[in-house]
């Protein structure tokens, strides 16, 4: 099916291009083995066009002039630098401060139609059997375990479940089970206990839809869930929120800056695209510098 959507690889604002990069929220198709294969594709494709990637590095400065030139402080506390014509920075990086024109924005819309943070998604992860799980259970589910509460009322759980284990009886095979809520972008909601009677509360809640779930659970590290968790929620996609404009409704908001040489890429820039964004923006950055070069 997804070879099936590649009409046009190269005119990203097509028709058939937007059709394809919305595939995944269509549910057409999903990576096996998560959002990391897409991440390792795109570091194969960088290093084979003799890119360079750089992993456990600090951006310690940033100077956009005519050429762009960023200090790098190495795990050994050295400091290299980078130089470059262009810049392409992610809106979540916290080196974007250091060019900053003031306290402005670099984007002068932010100031009309604000990005705001609504929402962080918690996972826990557990080990069940697989003979709990329904077989027409899709691998990703979503389910509202209370149907008389708002559904953003930490009310909506995102089901993702893995591959059962291979070999022996399949009586006894074992699967990976992901939980996902959505919760309110306030510290009181991120705190360990918060978090931990959060993520307690999840296979309770999950009762009536997996009734053998609980019975069935072969590890659940609720610790581990949230230190990953709080790791990832520097990361991640949140839930956005973000004005529409007033002339054209859109809510996709430009990836140029006022310096002619920087550009961003960020899911907040396509809020309503999530993962999805991350990619699409870094592409319309990427595309925008190409046509300036010809």
């Amino acid at each position: 099916m997804e070879t099936a959507l590649c009409f046009n690889h190269h005119d990203l604002f097509s028709f058939s291009a937007a059709f394809q990069h919305l595939a995944p929220r269509r549910g057409v198709f999903h990576f096996s083995e998560g959002k990391q294969f897409l991440f390792n594709a795109l570091i194969k494709k960088l290093e084979e066009n003799k890119g360079l990637y750089l992993s456990n590095q600090e951006v310690v400065s940033i100077s956009a002039q005519k050429l762009i030139d960023v200090g790098l402080r190495q795990e050994n506390g050295s400091i290299s630098k980078l130089s470059a014509k262009n810049l392409i920075i992610s809106t979540k990086a916290k080196s974007l401060a250091f060019i900053r024109d003031g306290q402005r924005p670099l984007v002068a819309s932010d100031r009309f139609r604000p990005v705001r943070i609504m929402r962080h998604p918690f996972t826990v992860f557990l080990g069940v059997a697989s003979k709990c799980l329904p077989q027409e259970l899709a691998r990703h589910a979503a389910v509202v375990s209370d149907i008389d509460k708002d559904l953003y009322e930490e009310n909506l759980i995102i089901l993702e479940t893995g591959l059962p284990s291979h070999g022996g009886d399949p009586v006894n095979a074992e699967t990976s089970l992901s939980a996902t809520v959505y919760l309110e972008n306030n510290e009181d909601k991120w705190t360990p206990d918060a978090l931990r009677r959060e993520g307690s509360s999840i296979p309770e809640r999950l009762e009536w839809f997996l009734p053998f779930l609980r019975n069935n659970i072969k590890w659940f590290d609720l610790d581990k869930s949230i230190e990953i968790s709080l790791e990832r929620r520097q990361v991640v996609t949140p839930v956005y929120n973000i004005r529409n404009s007033f002339f054209t409704s859109f809510s996709a908001k430009s990836t140029k800056t006022r310096l002619p040489n920087v550009f961003l890429t960020g899911a907040s820039l396509l809020a309503d695209a999530g993962f999805d964004a991350e990619i699409i923006s870094g592409k319309n950055s990427a595309q925008n510098i190409l046509q300036m070069r010809n």
